[in-house]
């Protein structure tokens, strides 16, 4: 059976901010980082996936300051299950609890934690992919149809990846906050953050095998890291 995992991870700002460059492959959308209805990085937490898809255990992994915590879904279909796996990221999650990371295993084997904590969901709310299209099973001529060519890596990989910076106005809740580390910016009275994002599909006899979405929100990269 094929496997796909999907992993989506997106900054979701509050406040006004201001977008000022991208690079590499350009924006990952919304429709690249939406599953079941969920948007990674979006206003959906943790606690608001158990209350549309039914209780399952959260259990988190690292420690506090890389912390992780998640839930997951066990999905009959016809010839085994598929798991699909929720997280968030600890203390870079905006507001708590923000799914930040979305993970489908095609192959159950390939799912690294007890599956016994994974509740099951026998009807999903929707189709088993990205609103683009991003699914198990792609070609490689799809993916790069959806999300733009790129070069296929030695592991049998296709990555995209973006980074957007972002400028804080005053009228942001956050600004004064940001404004007053001084060491985290060239220019304090214009504090930013950084969005970055990537997209990898792996492959396995000309089909997806492993997709993968993620974004970080990055603040003071001049000073003590992330946020």
């Amino acid at each position: 059976m094929a496997l796909i995992v999907v992993t989506i991870v997106a900054a979701f700002t509050l406040g006004r901010a201001q977008a000022s460059s991208s690079t590499e492959a350009g924006p990952l959308d919304s429709a690249s980082l939406t599953f079941l209805g969920v948007r990674a990085g979006g206003h959906e937490t943790l606690a608001d996936v158990k209350s549309r898809l039914g209780a399952t255990e959260i259990w988190e992994t690292g420690d506090a300051s890389t912390s992780t915590s998640q839930i997951c879904y066990r999905v009959p279909v016809t010839n085994g299950s598929v798991i699909i796996l929720f997280g968030s990221s600890g203390e870079a999650a905006e507001p708590s609890g923000q799914v930040n990371h979305i993970v489908v295993y095609g192959d159950p084997r390939a799912f690294p934690y007890p599956k016994k904590r994974c509740g099951t969901l026998s009807r999903p709310p929707g189709p088993l992919r990205t609103v683009n299209g991003l699914r198990l099973g792609i070609s490689m001529s799809e993916a790069r149809r959806i999300l733009g060519p790129r070069q296929l890596q030695n592991d049998q990989s296709l990555r995209y990846t973006t980074s957007q910076r972002r400028n804080l106005e005053p009228s942001d809740p956050r600004y004064s906050q940001w404004a007053a580390q001084k060491e985290c910016f060239e220019d304090s009275s214009r504090p930013y953050f950084q969005d970055f994002a990537s997209v990898t599909i792996k492959f396995k006899a000309g089909e997806a095998i492993f997709l993968g979405l993620s974004s970080n929100q990055s603040w003071c990269l001049n000073g003590r890291g992330d946020r």
